[in-house]
């Protein structure tokens, strides 16, 4: 059977527009102010410096404009330096042909020319195919790009008496050499370093707030309603958990590479519960069990003898839960590994507890030889024949 060529943009025709999202980076050593450099063809982009960290984060989106498959990604890790030019901690060239119209990539990527050092991008191609390659492969919307973001501002200067801040950078407005913008249709406030900014969480995201809001039925409102008070509640610090998650509402989440927290969005609930009745009319009129929705006891689940283990993890990096369906991982422990989602999200099992967690974070270990059963003695001749059976 003939080897298939890797998918990718390499064996299309674009052009394609290329989002690329800076998360942030870990392991970074020997820094005061890293900033990361970006550049495609002749366009260059920079993002801010952050305070001296190992684990620096940025969150800033970029637009490119890319028409040669062949063309790579040149990312950069400068350290800023008050005097004297930039120290550079180490760089990766991403080959962009390996990157799938319309499909988003999220990856931790090892820095070279440094000691040690990693930087998480997640990377768009949106080009002539990208719509029928969500569809043929069942891809969630991309998290980046213009489409998720929404509108873009209709940003206009104005000078502000009050103490409102920057959305996106949390500086004063207000000062009598501040030069400040704000959004004519959704009122967002902008300094003018994040103005200026090619930064596309700044540029889009506008949302109307006298534009009408779609309704939905009566049904889907009370289902929303009783999910969230079933299954959500508060910390602490005032911010939304999920707590006493059914079964059945985890294999969901599985199926569709959804994260508890993001049910903070109600439009990501409302998805599930048409998921939910969509399995009511396939599975409840063969015979199968419907399964609950928006609140009510679930049926128990059937019982087994545990989940597949398609692998097992070494954890290379701690990550302490932040939500109810997440694990706890600790560097050198040895995780069971059930499922693998598109996302990066891995689900497993550790010490007895299950849940999600960053795959980023593991090496997956090489399978275990299977242990073949040693064959049966051979019969000898002298051995006493068995006793006759009594008739």
């Amino acid at each position: 059977m003939a080897k298939q060529p890797p998918a990718g943009i390499w064996q299309e025709t674009g052009p394609w527009k290329v989002y690329v999202e800076v998360l942030g980076g870990r392991d970074i050593v020997d820094n005061k102010s890293p900033y990361v450099k970006l550049a495609l063809g002749s366009t260059e982009y920079k993002t801010k410096q952050v305070s001296k960290s190992i684990v620096p984060a940025w969150y800033q989106e970029f637009e490119f404009d890319l028409s040669n498959s062949q063309q790579q990604l040149h990312c950069q890790l400068y350290d800023h330096r008050k005097f004297g030019s930039d120290s550079l901690l180490g760089e990766i060239a991403i080959p962009l042909g390996m990157v799938v119209d319309g499909i988003e990539k999220d990856e931790w990527f090892d820095l070279v020319r440094t000691r040690s050092g990693k930087i998480h991008l997640k990377i768009l191609a949106e080009g002539p195919n990208a719509e029928k390659n969500r569809q043929e492969k069942g891809a969630p919307t991309p998290s980046i790009g213009p489409a998720k973001r929404g509108a873009k501002h209709n940003y206009q200067a104005k000078k502000y008496n009050d103490s409102k801040q920057c959305k996106f950078c949390q500086s004063a407005l207000k000062g009598m050499f501040a030069k400040s913008f704000e959004c004519t249709v959704c009122q967002t406030g902008a300094c003018n370093s994040c103005y200026t900014s090619p930064d596309l969480k700044v540029q889009y995201g506008c949302k109307d707030p006298k534009a009408a809001t779609p309704q939905m039925s009566a049904k889907m409102g009370q289902s929303v309603m009783n999910f969230y008070m079933n299954y959500t509640g508060r910390d602490k610090d005032g911010k939304l958990v999920v707590k006493n998650l059914p079964q059945e509402w985890k294999e969901l989440f599985k199926a569709a590479g959804v994260k508890p927290r993001e049910l903070k969005n109600p439009d990501t609930v409302i998805m599930l519960l048409t998921a939910m009745d969509k399995h009511k009319e396939t599975e409840g009129a063969g015979g199968v069990a419907p399964v609950a929705v928006g609140g009510g006891a679930p049926a128990p689940p059937a019982a087994n003898d545990g989940p597949e283990v398609i692998c097992r993890a070494k954890v290379n990096y701690d990550y302490p839960a932040q939500q109810e369906g997440d694990l706890s991982i600790s560097v050198g422990q040895t995780v069971d590994v059930h499922e693998k989602l598109d996302n990066g999200w891995w689900h497993g099992t550790v010490n007895g507890a299950s849940g999600f967690f960053p795959g980023s974070y593991c090496e997956e270990l090489p399978p275990e030889p299977k242990v073949v059963a040693p064959p049966p003695p051979p019969v000898r001749d002298d051995d006493p024949a068995p006793p006759p059976t009594p008739a």
